[in-house]
């Protein structure tokens, strides 16, 4: 049995030795065989001036877990969603990544948790259907900017990764010029081209305070102030070892910008509960997210197969993107179409199969 003990109130100001007494009494109470005793405590500490992340010191010779970090209670500001000014979704990736940096850099704490992986509808607002803009992830399950440092932390020998926590418009970077752009990767050094020219050779922000705890530290990049307008494209090569491994193509210029759709799965199970995820998105030229600001996407679906989502969907309301399901029908196997369009980013189109299931029993 693994038990968690998390004090309220009065937070950390309480002695070990007291934590410790309250412990091993609560385990004798319930007379229980414990495996392992983990205490925990939720810590939303930032600092007011600059707005980074301040954990609170551990205890002395008694680790504890952070069960809750960052958030969107006590930060300013209190919302992340694909609307909001490039700067709150950048500043979102910062403070996950300031988190761990620390939660990592010390033994005395026993690993953190930051809040949250999703956007959700929480019941501590005013109203009935209020959204906590928390989520690194929004609430179709597709990573913002804030998910970066996460999306990082692997072995690049398994999977190299190139995530910019800024959007490439005509100006630029958004945000920036002025400030530094962070962009987070496992690779050992980036080189960065503006219109083919080299304007950066980047290492990973090892002797950071702020993010030298990380595994893989973002790389924090001084880009040019100006630039032709609109932007060339931006160009990011990553090396592992001296050999590159990775690279990745932004776009500032519209002309190339397209509506794009994809589908968690070829194939669903013709059982009346399979279903699958499809997003869809305003791209650039090469694939990346492109925010975008008005219109509808119109959907129309093909097939033995529901529709569960919003149709026509609100794609400028909600920052560029959105999502659906598709759902098989019980006993009709077949080909699945589901088409999209939007008056400015053209049409886009994801083909599933459902399959007949085995065994009649399966439908239920």
């Amino acid at each position: 049995m693994k038990w968690t003990w998390r004090p309220r109130g009065g937070g950390v100001a309480i002695s070990a030795r007291y934590v410790f007494l309250i412990f091993r009494s609560t385990r004798r109470r319930l007379n229980c065989r414990w495996n392992e005793g983990v205490f925990a405590y939720n810590d939303y500490g930032t600092n007011d001036k600059t707005g980074n992340v301040v954990l609170k010191p551990p205890f002395p010779r008694l680790p504890y877990l952070i069960s809750e970090a960052v958030g969107v209670e006590a930060v300013k500001p209190q919302h992340f969603s694909w609307t909001d000014p490039p700067a709150w979704l950048a500043h979102q990736a910062a403070m996950h990544g300031q988190a761990q940096s620390q939660a990592r850099s010390n033994p005395g704490y026993a690993g953190l948790l930051a809040w949250a992986g999703f956007d959700y509808g929480s019941l501590l607002g005013p109203g009935p259907y209020d959204i906590k803009w928390a989520g690194v992830a929004d609430g179709f399950r597709v990573p913002k900017p804030g998910a970066a440092i996460y999306q990082t932390q692997g072995d690049p020998a398994v999977r190299p990764v190139i995530v910019p926590v800024f959007f490439w418009e005509a100006g630029g970077a958004v945000p920036g010029p002025d400030q530094t752009a962070m962009i987070a990767s496992n690779c050992e050094r980036l080189e960065v081209f503006i219109g083919g020219r080299r304007v950066a050779s980047a290492q990973p922000a090892t002797g950071s305070p702020l993010y030298g705890g990380l595994a893989h530290p973002p790389f924090l990049v001084r880009l040019p102030k100006r630039l032709p307008k609109p932007a060339p494209d931006l160009l990011i090569r990553g090396f592992v070892g001296g050999q590159p491994v990775a690279q990745l193509r932004m776009s500032a210029h519209p002309g190339g910008d397209a509506l794009a759709m994809a589908a968690d799965d070829a194939t669903i199970s013709a059982d009346g509960s399979d279903a699958t995820r499809v997003v869809f998105r305003a791209i650039d030229a090469f694939g990346n997210q492109r925010r975008y600001g008005g219109g509808q996407v119109a959907l129309t679906l093909s097939g033995p197969a529901m529709l569960l989502g919003d149709n026509p969907f609100e794609f400028g309301q909600y920052g560029g993107l959105g999502a659906v399901w598709i759902r098989s029908v019980a006993g009709r196997p077949g080909a699945i179409t589901l088409a999209a369009s939007h008056p400015l980013l053209g049409q886009a189109e994801v083909q599933v199969r459902s399959a007949a299931v085995k065994n009649i029993s399966e439908l239920g």
